[in-house]
């Protein structure tokens, strides 16, 4: 991923999507653990490029776990079942899924 935002933000070409009129900008979603990435790390570094450009809004969201009542209410809107009929389900989840991450629930 970090490759390609420096490649983007090297071009001067417009992304153009099929069937949609042409559009200037990008939206570049991506994940990485906390943890594992440091602020001296190429990733890190490249963010705060881009961030203090000023040519683009750089928004940082932190995920947490999500609990055995999240996973719950989660998986009964996914399932249209009430959550008592999904609690036993859901522990099963969110054991699996390393407490509640909320990327594999």
């Amino acid at each position: 991923m970090a490759d390609f935002i420096v490649s983007y933000m090297n071009s001067h070409d417009t992304l153009v999507v099929p069937g949609e009129k042409c559009r200037r900008g990008l939206l570049v979603v991506g994940t990485f653990r906390s943890d594992e990435v440091k602020e001296s790390d190429d990733l890190m570094e490249r963010i705060n490029y881009i961030k203090q450009s000023g040519k683009a809004n750089v928004t940082m969201l932190t995920v947490g776990e999500l609990t055995k009542v999240d996973t719950t209410m989660l998986i009964s809107a996914k399932l249209c079942l009430p959550w008592r009929h999904t609690q036993e389900l859901a522990g099963l989840v969110h054991g699996k899924t390393g407490r509640g991450n909320p990327f594999f629930v």
